[in-house]
């Protein structure tokens, strides 16, 4: 006898929008505290002073107030070092997936895209400037007194010669090292200028505001000529590709992932390569059950 095999019916089928609400301009951070444990948060409702953030280079501060009074406030430490806000600034997470936000409201899921998720941890900056004032302060002691050198006092007076230097063009090549130089993407971080938020409590009537936006539910329907991986694309910055190739005409991971090893290869060397591929890199993109000595019979049939 053939065994009864149960339909999994579907009891409920629940409506998904994407939704950026009103502003198709909104960015969405989804903030980590990787120092901080989840039984201890920063109560930033209570105690956030400022946030800013920098929407170029997706950074982001943010000021707590701290408690003066309380156990943990060193009152004996140095003038210098004792603050009243702690500073805590972002460092940026690898975009390996695509999140959101989901929101279920009336029946409906509503994912919001994320824009960049960031991880914020305390800032010692204030150590470095309390010491950079204290080395001017004992400069200035010095030369009241007398102490600086023959040397020291050349130093202080002497003039800086103006430079020139006449520059070769640069090479698509040697631009592009350049604008990935740490030097350079530091400099590109202080032009900006730091965008000042107000911050509000997820339970402020702001807050409330902002959801019901994003769950409005669609009220007309748009014409749809994108396939839809590359609407998904528009949507959620980092989304891979769900054809057979990516926005910049090269094959998409994710689609040679779900071909056999025969095929998988045929597809990496049919398009004529501009540049020769490495043993190891055609090795790493093998499927996981698959041999050298499979690998090798494929490569002498298309390689």
């Amino acid at each position: 006898m053939e065994p009864i095999v149960e339909e999994d019916e579907v009891v409920k089928e629940i409506p998904v929008y994407l939704s950026r609400g009103d502003n198709p301009d909104m960015q969405v951070y989804l903030l980590q505290y990787p120092l901080r444990p989840p039984e201890r948060p920063y109560s930033l409702e209570e105690h956030c002073e400022a946030v800013r953030v920098k929407p170029q280079q997706c950074k982001v501060e943010v000021e707590i107030g701290l408690d003066k009074d309380g156990e943990n406030y060193n009152q004996n430490a140095e003038q210098k070092l004792r603050v009243s806000t702690q500073t805590l600034r972002s460092a940026p997470v690898p975009n390996r997936a695509s999140y959101a936000v989901g929101m279920f409201s009336n029946d409906a899921l509503h994912l919001v895209p994320v824009h960049v998720a960031v991880q914020l941890r305390p800032s010692l900056a204030y150590l470095d400037e309390a010491d950079e004032k204290r080395k001017v302060q004992l400069e200035k002691e010095r030369k009241k007194k007398g102490e600086l050198t023959a040397d020291e006092e050349e130093e202080a007076h002497q003039l800086t010669p103006l430079q020139m230097q006449i520059k070769r063009r640069e090479t698509e090549r040697q631009a592009e090292l350049r604008m990935h130089s740490h030097a350079y993407l530091k400099q590109r971080e202080e032009e900006e200028k730091w965008v000042e938020l107000e911050a509000y409590g997820a339970d402020s009537e702001t807050a409330a505001a902002l959801r019901d936006k994003l769950c409005m539910p669609a009220t007309d329907e748009l014409p749809f000529h994108m396939p839809g991986g590359d609407y998904l694309a528009s949507l959620v910055p980092g989304c891979a590709q769900a054809g057979p190739h990516s926005t910049s005409g090269t094959l998409s991971k994710q689609y040679l992932e779900t071909l056999p090893l025969d095929e998988r290869i045929q597809a990496m060397f049919a398009r004529g390569q501009s540049q020769i591929l490495r043993y190891d890199k055609v090795q790493r993109m093998c499927p996981a059950d698959s041999t050298e000595a499979d690998l090798m019979v494929v490569l002498q049939k298309y390689a």
